[in-house]
């Protein structure tokens, strides 16, 4: 069962996602004015799978939503390597007490 239309902190979802997850990837630690420009772009997803987890998703369910993200609509091809960062971003999401605004 959902927990209501609380808000979440798009500041700390972005930080779990740029932190664990950048499966095109677009930063470029080395130029200081990249996070400026790219701090959108895994959004969509990142709400999309902080919202699964508190409408009762398991973290289970929401790595798989993040996998499939990245093969289906980011275009990227299979591969081992992006299913452990998105168990990771989904543990992460579940584990931020700081996440949401009631």
């Amino acid at each position: 069962m959902g927990r209501g239309h609380s808000k979440f902190r798009i500041d700390v979802l972005r930080e779990i996602g740029w932190r664990l997850w950048d499966p095109i990837g677009l930063f470029d630690k080395d130029d200081p004015e990249t996070m400026a420009r790219i701090a959108d772009e895994y959004d969509t997803y990142l709400k999309c799978a902080a919202g699964m987890l508190r409408n009762g998703k398991t973290v289970g369910d929401v790595a798989k939503y993040l996998y499939s993200a990245e093969r289906s609509m980011m275009g990227l091809g299979p591969a081992d390597l992006g299913s452990a960062s998105c168990w990771g971003v989904a543990r992460a999401i579940a584990d931020a007490d700081d996440l949401w605004r009631e």
